[in-house]
């Protein structure tokens, strides 16, 4: 999953090839970087001007006075203008603490006595949430910047460097336009701590951490135009990447339905869609699986206990507490839970046994997705723990469930595996050889351990 960053690739750099080598570590064409810039805004206001028309449309039948003396919004194009010339001066400032030697001093010395443990580091535009660590230590760092800004002129500073802290110092409002950065991004700072990790998060974790995002975006809690205008920016690159592709939204829909967090986000008129989808899978047997003479009577008693077995699913969610190992949950884990032997219908099922013992498990599914979302958090290790439990009940679903949640959510475990694959004993990246990767890549199923 891909966070969503109030940054653009075409930002101007500050004047000066020191600035520029701040924010990019190389000069570009400035006219070219103008020109790119203007027509991408130009397309944003386009884009979000076409989402306000329907919201707007039915109030332009009503007069009022009032909205037509007080303009209660602000221009989004300008907000995005502010918010890139104020980032433009958080990484100035981080490159001017790290190059000079007597403000660096300054600084250290100022964490010691406030007890500050945290640095200003220059964000990078390949790296995730980089902009917000940017940002917050801005704000925990406010204090020492605040008197390096004073005393400026008291330090052993030359003129050049006086004058660049006076060009990058931040004013009271841009203070407060940190403070509202910060509160727009850290949902997606902490969004995407929740989905990565060593554990493969599965896609209907990452279905619900989109729409909680979406969802964030889309309300309007708060009376600061200036909030409003930031979520209105990222739900604009929101819908564009997640949900203006509707056949990639019905793939996440599909995918997502065999986890239990995704139905914390799921809409009851998309749960009977993917549960068409279900039926159609299953009666066309799009994924066929094979048969055996053990499995027709599992099957056969799975669906007699079916109708029956609703009221203990209460007492199997409470075993669940037991179960949260988060070091145990991988897909493969997943897949040995949901039993790798295949159970199937035998050949005596119809057509109509079919429909009656697939209505028993989607009603038994329900059930037992409330139960446990009522007890459990969203995890990448729950659907895992899910499963675990109620597969033998739901033969017909667990065989789906195995092919729609073999897809991860993200590559982030997969990706740190090779970042890191020269130093395996230490959390160091590495930097990707033929050599190192032949030496330390492995594959888990070829190692035998002796008992």
């Amino acid at each position: 999953m891909t966070t969503t960053r109030i940054t653009t690739d075409d930002v101007t750099p500050i004047n000066g090839s020191e600035a520029a080598a701040d924010m990019h570590g190389s000069t570009t064409n400035d006219e070219d970087e103008e020109n790119s810039s203007s027509e991408d805004l130009e397309e944003l206001n386009h884009s979000i001007e076409n989402e306000d028309f329907d919201q707007t449309e039915d109030h332009s039948l009503i007069d009022d006075n009032w909205s037509m003396d007080v303009e209660d919004h602000i221009n989004p194009i300008e907000v995005l203008v502010l918010i890139i010339n104020l980032l433009k001066k958080c990484r100035a400032i981080a490159t001017t603490i790290k190059r000079s030697t007597i403000i660096s001093e300054f600084f250290r010395k100022e964490q010691a006595l406030l007890k500050i443990n945290k640095t200003i580091t220059i964000d990078c535009k390949t790296r995730w949430n980089s902009t917000f660590f940017l940002i917050d230590s801005m704000i925990r760092c406010k204090a020492i910047l605040l008197k390096l800004f004073n005393e400026k002129h008291s330090l052993s500073l030359r003129r050049e460097h006086i004058d660049k802290l006076t060009t990058i110092e931040l004013l009271t409002e841009n203070w407060n336009t940190v403070s509202s950065l910060r509160l727009v991004l850290n949902p997606f700072y902490l969004a995407t701590t929740m989905l990565s990790g060593k554990n493969y998060p599965s896609v209907g974790l990452a279905f619900h951490a989109i729409q909680k995002l979406k969802h964030f975006c889309s309300k309007e809690d708060t009376y600061q135009d200036e909030i409003k205008q930031c979520k209105k920016l990222l739900l604009v690159k929101i819908n564009h990447y997640f949900f203006n592709d509707l056949e990639q939204v019905e793939h996440l829909q599909y995918h997502s339905y065999f986890d239990p967090a995704a139905h914390l986000s799921l809409t009851e008129i998309e749960k009977q869609q993917n549960e068409r989808h279900i039926k159609y899978l299953i009666l066309n047997d799009v994924y066929p699986r094979k048969s055996s003479t053990t499995d027709v009577t599992r099957t056969a008693s799975s669906s007699i206990t079916l109708s029956t077995s609703s009221t203990r699913v209460n007492d199997q969610s409470n075993q669940s507490v037991s179960n949260n190992d988060s070091k145990s949950s991988t897909y493969g884990d997943f897949i040995a839970a949901c039993g790798n032997d295949g159970q199937i219908l035998g050949e005596s099922n119809k057509e109509k046994s079919k429909r009656i013992s697939l209505h028993e498990e989607f009603k038994y599914f329900k059930t037992a997705v409330q139960e446990f979302n009522l007890k459990n958090e969203p995890s990448t290790t729950s659907a895992t723990r899910f499963w675990q439990m109620h597969y033998t009940k739901l033969p017909i679903l667990s065989h789906l469930a195995k092919i729609h949640l073999s897809a991860p959510g993200t590559s982030v475990p997969s990706e740190s595996a090779f970042s890191t694959s020269a130093y395996t004993a230490r959390k160091e990246r590495a930097r990707l050889s033929p050599e190192n990767l032949s030496y330390s890549v492995f594959l888990k199923d070829k190692i035998v351990r002796k008992k």
